[in-house]
């Protein structure tokens, strides 16, 4: 039996040629930027003003309140956290970090559902309907 293996082109180490760098065209000005981040911004708070308004009902001032304190209190822990822990990751960074590893995976997905499961809650509920 003759051996008849040769090497190939891919059995040797893999050098790649240098990549060229492709730089993107500035293409939306600032008008454009502006009317998406207000499209998809101003949608948000006027949709969640809404629910707040229909659930709250009579207390919607004490309500909105409240939210904007815990808002300044998250804004300005986020803003130390990131501070002290300069890598991408946000929350999850923080709280694997702080206690482990599984307390960040924990983090991580419920920040990624809770979204989702505030959506599906609310086309579930009798009184709100989407």
């Amino acid at each position: 039996m003759q051996n008849s293996w040769r090497p190939r082109p891919g059995d040797g180490i893999f050098r790649p040629r240098r990549i060229r760098r492709y730089h993107l065209r500035r293409v939306l000005g600032v008008p454009a930027v502006f009317s998406a981040g207000y499209g998809n911004v101003g949608s948000s708070i006027y949709y969640a003003l809404g629910i707040v308004a229909l659930a709250a009902m009579g207390a919607t001032p004490i309500v909105l309140s409240i939210a904007g304190i815990l808002f300044i209190f998250t804004a300005l822990t986020y803003a130390e956290g990131t501070a002290m822990l300069p890598e991408a990751g946000g929350s999850t960074s923080f709280a694997r970090r702080g206690f482990n590893d599984l307390a960040g995976f924990a983090a991580g997905w419920a920040l990624r559902n809770t979204s989702h499961w505030h959506d599906n809650n609310l086309e579930l509920d009798g009184r709100i309907r989407l």
